[in-house]
């Protein structure tokens, strides 16, 4: 199986790392057969003004793919507010913290996704409706 992030660029810059086991930011990742993994949504490049919540959508191949699983990655330090919202083809994830005008700056992971790998084939992960 493999599965390959498509990313649009803003600053600051959000991307995937489809292997957070191996150091830095892994693009594609074939995994040898179903099971669980897990897919990190990063963020580089955080300065003035500090980031205090955000939002965005992660697409992929149902049938290939199945969610399971999300938890703050940490990089927003307790978060006041996770949601997750699972779909079949998508999940949803939105964060924010309690201080107005706060936040941290510099890079981090904002969430781990975990998922289920299915059947063999190939997925996109689609970042989309980040904010």
């Amino acid at each position: 199986m493999l599965v390959v992030p498509r990313t649009g660029l803003a600053a600051p810059i959000v991307s995937l790392d489809l292997d957070p086991t191996r150091p830095g930011i892994q693009a594609e990742r074939s995994l040898p057969g179903p099971g669980e993994f897990q897919v990190d949504v990063v963020v580089l490049g955080v300065d003035s003004p500090p980031l205090a919540g955000y939002e965005l959508e992660l697409g992929f191949a149902p049938g290939v793919l199945a969610f399971s699983a999300a938890s703050s990655g940490g990089f927003l330090d307790d978060p006041f507010f996770f949601d997750v919202l699972p779909g079949a083809a998508s999940v949803r994830v939105d964060s924010s913290i309690r201080t107005f005008g706060g936040g941290p700056t510099g890079d981090g992971v904002l969430a781990s996704l975990f998922f289920d790998a299915l059947a063999p084939g190939a997925s996109l992960l689609e970042l989309d409706a980040v904010l």
